[in-house]
């Protein structure tokens, strides 16, 4: 899987796995840089603090695509609520990460998503994650 710390990744070389990057073993609690392996081979997550932290993601794991989306940020509040995000955003979302994992360029790369480390974006953005995996990869 892929999961290293933000300030564990200059240290701890990579090594090839069935064709992927592999990093050390995912820690027992969330927190913000890891990155997260889901029910998909090739389908990762992880949250950062601003765009200055992903940009470091991007150049320190080259050879890992990531991608985001605005699904986790779009939910118009009803009243103090934070989601779930409308079932449009969810289909939406489900559609571009399967073109993702579909994409000849992509299919030797780990696919890692990524949203703001903010309580609501992380909840709506593992709830579209998981929509992605049951809608398109059968998972149950």
């Amino acid at each position: 899987g892929i999961h290293r710390p933000l300030e564990q990744r200059k240290s701890a070389p990579d090594r090839p796995r069935h064709g992927h990057t592999a990093l050390p073993p995912m820690p027992h609690e969330y927190r913000r840089g890891v990155i997260y392996k889901t029910a998909s081979p090739r389908l990762f997550f992880t949250t950062h603090e601003s765009d200055d932290e992903t940009a470091r993601f991007i150049n320190d794991f080259p050879a890992i695509f990531f991608f985001s989306s605005s699904a986790p940020e779009s939910y118009k509040s009803f009243c103090d609520d934070n989601g779930p995000v409308d079932i449009a955003e969810v289909i939406s979302f489900c559609r571009q990460c399967h073109d993702r994992i579909q994409k000849p360029q992509l299919s030797r790369r780990p696919l890692v998503f990524y949203t703001y480390d903010d309580p609501d974006c992380v909840t709506n953005a593992v709830l579209i994650l998981c929509a992605y995996l049951i809608l398109y990869e059968n998972m149950e």
